[in-house]
């Protein structure tokens, strides 16, 4: 499938930045398994939106046998923060960065999730160098983010956000550093349960970089590609210990290694896409431009008969789940 150094920051943050712990607390960690049924939510930015470690990720589970009985909804929306912050000038103008607040009480009144996973943070140091107050308004966003779902009784999961290429800037790959480490320490500190994407995709990055100058995960430096997308999706299959084996680096190698792998993904984002649309709409939000959704009775027919394809092709691949040990 082909779709296919740092500038030293205020010294009130010196105490949280530390990469050799937070790689070393990322290493080996695993998660409560996902529930056998009911609904998942993915909340986050743009990235989120575009959704392919979503669909990477769902898809792979479902090759291997798991999570067959759960409903997972993409929610992710372009721009959002869960600072609450936005730049002078954002978007030319036109509007500022949605809150993910604004409607995250809809969206727990509205779907009652199982569980949430929420990847935010590259979005909240605004782009620009770190600042105390911006880096607090990150820090009381989580907590409020964390608190308002486990009030309402559903399990949450955090991830760290994702690298910012230092390419594009060094100073703001400082700062999401920073906020990646703030957040693995929580595992610690409030037990809260994190998923670090943050530190392996930095380390694949540099890796990749140190022969090939020209490497990048993110053309933009903020975006992932899709082998991007891949390293996100292998973090939450080894958290969620879904594969016990090592996965390949390249998302080809693993899809295409599996004769129904190509197809089922493809089912699967387009199912995903179509709800994603339809609940973002459904449940509302502040941010324009957004892709509308079909018209309800068109929506159900479509959601319906993806899903009976998908369950068609789990039928073919119950009696031959993937292990990584038959890939080459």
């Amino acid at each position: 499938m082909k779709k296919f150094w740092l500038v030293p920051i205020a010294a009130c943050m010196v105490n949280l930045w530390s990469p050799e712990l937070a790689r070393g607390q990322a290493d080996n960690v695993f998660l409560e398994k996902l529930p056998s049924n009911g609904r998942v939510v993915v909340l986050g930015n743009s990235i989120t939106y575009a959704g392919h470690y979503i669909h990477q990720f769902v898809t792979a589970g479902l090759l291997n046998g798991t999570y067959q009985n759960l409903e997972f909804i993409n929610l992710g929306l372009p721009s959002e923060t869960v600072s609450g912050l936005s730049e002078d000038g954002h978007a030319g103008g036109e509007f500022p960065r949605p809150n993910l607040h604004d409607r995250l009480g809809r969206i727990m009144d509205t779907l009652s999730p199982d569980l949430v996973i929420a990847c935010y943070g590259i979005n909240d140091g605004i782009y620009l160098p770190f600042d105390p107050y911006r880096f607090e308004q990150y820090v009381e966003g989580m907590e409020r983010l964390h608190r308002e779902v486990t009030r309402k009784g559903a399990r949450i999961v955090l991830l760290s956000p994702p690298v910012y290429d230092p390419v594009h800037d060094e100073s703001y790959a400082e700062v999401i550093h920073h906020y990646a480490d703030w957040l693995i320490q929580q595992r610690d500190e409030k037990d809260w349960e994190i998923i670090d994407i943050h530190w392996p995709m930095f380390e694949f990055l540099t890796g990749k970089r140190s022969t090939d100058t020209s490497f990048y995960l993110a053309k933009d430096g903020i975006h992932p590609n899709e082998l991007g997308h891949w390293l996100m999706a292998k973090s939450l299959l080894k958290a969620f210990n879904v594969f016990k084996e090592p996965l390949p680096n390249e998302p080809g190698t693993f899809f295409c290694h599996h004769p129904d792998g190509i197809p089922l993904l493809r089912l699967c984002s387009e199912r995903i896409n179509l709800s994603r649309d339809y609940w973002l709409h459904k449940i509302g939000h502040e941010r324009p431009g957004i892709k509308p959704p079909l018209p309800e009775k068109e929506f159900q027919h479509n959601y319906n008969l993806l899903g009976k394809k998908m369950r068609d092709k789990l039928k073919q691949i119950q009696s031959n789940p993937i292990s990584v040990k038959q890939i080459k």
